[in-house]
């Protein structure tokens, strides 16, 4: 009589000890077979436990295979697979090989050495001694010492490198990718809306990004907003707030060796420079410097600039002018206007070394015996007053050496 596979009964025991008959044309052989399961029942509804351990250590719907256990773990749906004293805290965990390895809700650990995910989302695939506490999405992988803290946001990352670490409560897509003792942490440390902060580090060493480095460890307050280190050694943003409680924006080092950005700063930007500091300025910029401080807001500050094609300068269009007038020098370098009547002009925000044209149109109105008069203060006309020309259009140019505005003709404007 022939037999089915699929039509004979199905074993549901522990063990099995039977025979069975290989029918080879006619030819029979009898063997002996032998089962033994590797896994039993866990203590909960479909859990189960290597045969060297007993129920407890799968509560619930847990399944622990092989390895050595010294803690039963806990959660639903939580997995342990080899390894040496791992396991799960929490519901949807799941730890794979490696040493004293915690997994906690919705976290993964793969291999490594008393790696500790606990939160919500949180992955550590290889790597020794990392953490992840409290993280919302976040992961390491194949790092040395990283950790991150966590919060209530996502996008927590350490890819590489060792020492790393991605802090506090608040901010999304903070990272880490490679380099060494690199951190991106201590922002605003409290659950309101105010939480700022997508910042990041890409290679180098010893870069940082955030408020105290002596505390490198705690989550202080302080607030940024997508600050960005990009290689570099020892590079440092700490651009935290000036009390106001508004945050510090989009801030950047490019490469460079030993570049800081700090106080209050917005929109500050170091590229390719080392020994240089922005310090409360807005959108500055540092490009190939060495031992140099930003002076000016919406300015870009280097060394020395070689162009290819002509400079281009902005003309300041002061339309129909009399009497009183501040000439704001910040706004251009080419200051224009028509006089309708004697004019004092008032010029502001200049720069040591700038070179200011102004030009004066008296045809228009054609002004008799136009006259523009020095102001008591920061200018003043050394010979009490300038003359243009009747009927025509006169261009006067000027060099500022930092106290004294200059005229390149005669009875140009000097110091009070």
């Amino acid at each position: 009589m022939s037999v089915y596979i699929s039509n004979l009964p199905e074993y549901t025991g522990n063990t099995y000890n039977g025979y069975f008959v290989w029918n080879d044309s006619g030819e029979t052989t009898t063997y002996k077979t032998k089962y033994l399961p590797t896994l039993k029942p866990g203590s909960g509804t479909d859990s189960a436990v290597s045969l060297n351990l007993t129920p407890a250590f799968a509560p619930n719907n847990y399944m622990f295979i092989y390895g050595s256990h010294s803690t039963p773990s806990s959660g639903d749906y939580s997995s342990v697979i080899g390894g040496l004293n791992n396991r799960t805290e929490s519901s949807y965990g799941g730890v794979i090989g490696g040493q004293q390895n915690i997994a906690g809700f919705r976290s993964f650990v793969a291999g490594g050495f008393s790696n500790y995910a606990n939160g919500n989302g949180a992955a550590i695939v290889g790597g020794e001694n990392n953490l992840a506490s409290n993280v919302s999405a976040g992961g390491i992988f194949g790092s040395l010492g990283s950790k991150i803290y966590g919060g209530n946001d996502f996008g927590f990352s350490i890819f590489g490198g060792g020492y790393n670490v991605v802090g506090s409560n608040g901010g999304r897509g903070l990272f880490a990718i490679g380099g060494a003792g690199n951190r991106v942490q201590n922002f605003r440390g409290t659950s309101d809306a105010g939480r700022f902060v997508y910042g990041g580090i890409v290679g180098g060493e010893s870069n940082y990004i955030g408020n105290d480095r002596t505390a490198p460890d705690t989550n202080t307050a302080g607030q940024n907003a997508y600050p960005l280190i990009l290689g570099g050694y020892y590079n440092t943003i700490l651009a935290y707030s000036d009390g106001s409680g508004d945050p510090n924006w989009y801030n950047t080092i490019l490469n460079g060796d030993n570049s800081s950005i700090s106080g209050a700063t917005t929109g500050g930007t170091i590229i390719n420079s080392t020994n240089t500091i922005i310090s409360g300025k807005t959108r500055a910029t540092m490009i190939g410097t060495s031992g140099r401080t930003a002076l000016y807001d919406n300015t870009t500050h280097t060394e020395n600039i070689h162009t290819y094609k002509t400079e281009t300068f902005d003309v300041i269009a002061g339309g129909n002018v009399g009497g009183n007038i501040d000439v704001d020098c910040s706004l251009g370098t080419i200051y224009t206007f028509t006089m309708t009547a004697n004019t004092t002009p008032n010029f502001i925000n200049l720069r040591t070394g700038q070179r200011f044209i102004f030009i004066v149109d008296n045809t228009t109105y054609n002004v008799p015996d136009a006259t523009i008069n020095g102001v008591s203060g920061n200018v003043y006309a050394k010979n009490g007053s300038i003359s243009p020309s009747s009927n025509a259009t006169t261009k006067y140019t000027a060099t500022f050496d930092g106290t004294r505005l200059f005229l390149d003709e005669e009875g140009g404007f000097s110091a009070v």
